[in-house]
């Protein structure tokens, strides 16, 4: 499974703002307003942040159980991963409500970061820079691991695919084919369908 994060440089709301002068503030209320709206974004950011951290290194280790062919460990890993994607999800549903505000107060219907730092000064501006830096880099690296786990799943699910029919190939030869005609649990194509799960329940 792969772990898909949301964009967190970028804002959607679905309220439409009234647009203002130069996307500055006409009136103090607003402004007031602004910023401890940015700094709960602030929380929320560094948050998801460390969400996709833990995601990212989910994505490692699934890849390294790929490559190991252990389906035991990697079941595992998707079980934590489901967790993660939960945390996820609550936190861009917390931070799209926060998006709705902010995009009311600026009057934009879509407002990133690079925008919103101009809308702040001081210590809130260099916030939301620092987490701006740290985000992006982060979701680029997390998007190319699942891509290579994506690609490495392709590439099992074919080998599986490819040792079946060997192994199909090989229980033909032991005499697991029957002819139809024959009385047994033998399909149209005259191989005995209950010989073969039994040995595959053997081999396992």
């Amino acid at each position: 499974m792969d772990v898909q994060g949301p964009e967190p440089a970028k804002f959607s709301s679905e309220k439409e703002g009234q647009a203002q002068a130069g996307g500055q503030f006409g009136r103090e209320e607003n402004l007031t307003e602004l910023e401890p709206l940015v700094d709960k974004l602030c929380r929320i950011l560094k948050e998801m942040a460390d969400v996709h951290e833990k995601a990212l290194k989910l994505a490692e280790e699934k890849k390294e159980r790929l490559i190991e062919n252990d389906i035991e460990g990697l079941s595992e890993v998707v079980e934590r991963e489901e967790k993660v994607l939960q945390e996820i999800e609550t936190l861009e549903k917390e931070r799209g409500r926060l998006a709705d505000k902010l995009a009311g107060l600026t009057g934009e219907d879509e407002l990133n970061i690079s925008a919103l730092k101009e809308q702040v000064s001081g210590e809130r501006r260099r916030r939301l820079k620092k987490l701006q830096n740290k985000l992006n880099p982060l979701l680029e690296e997390l998007d190319r691991v699942n891509e290579q786990n994506r690609q490495l799943l392709l590439q099992a699910m074919k080998f599986n695919e490819v040792t079946f029919k060997l192994f199909l190939q090989g229980a033909d030869e032991q005499g697991v084919y029957k002819k139809p005609e024959q009385e047994g649990s033998a399909g149209d194509d005259g191989v005995d369908k209950e010989q073969v799960r039994n040995i595959i329940d053997r081999r396992a």
